[in-house]
């Protein structure tokens, strides 16, 4: 090393053009090619539970309301109704029950979608204001998704 002055500032050069080559996840091109198979698999994933919904709907009738009676569809040939209203309670409680359901889906989307972002190594800083946990700084993308996912899995199941 003969000088080491030129050296310190050859190091610092290539350290800030490091520092410019990192870039976070929404300008790469791995973020879009993400998006680009996502977005149509999901779409096509509402359109198939939408059929599927309308489908059960005509088969079961409206099951929000309703529920089998005693004797099921052999009910009107003994004089017994085939469905029966549902009190208030056990609708409210299959409200709960569909709440705990997609919540738990979607945290663990979040978990799963953070540990493979993670596996993937995308790279980038994030800054959040997490309530119960505080400020999180330079994250990357991967950590805050699981930490949301965690913190909704959380808070679903109190």
């Amino acid at each position: 090393m003969e000088d080491p002055l030129g050296f310190f500032f050859y190091m610092m050069l290539l350290g800030q053009q490091q520092a410019a080559a990192t870039t976070s996840i929404f300008n790469t091109i791995t973020f879009w090619v993400v998006v680009a198979v996502v977005v149509p698999v999901l779409i096509r994933f509402l359109f198939v539970a939408a059929a599927f919904s309308s489908f059960k709907k005509q088969l079961l009738g409206d099951t929000d309301k309703y529920k089998p009676g005693p004797l099921g569809t052999l009910g009107p040939f003994f004089g017994v109704p085939a469905v029966i209203p549902k009190s208030a309670v056990e609708i409210e409680s299959d409200r709960q029950h569909a709440y705990r359901k997609w919540g738990t889906i979607l945290s663990g989307l979040c978990i799963f979608g953070g540990l493979l972002l993670f596996m993937m190594g995308v790279t980038g800083e994030t800054d959040v204001d997490v309530a119960f946990i505080g400020k999180i700084e330079e994250a990357a993308p991967g950590t805050i998704l699981f930490i949301i996912g965690f913190l909704f899995w959380k808070h679903i199941h109190k």
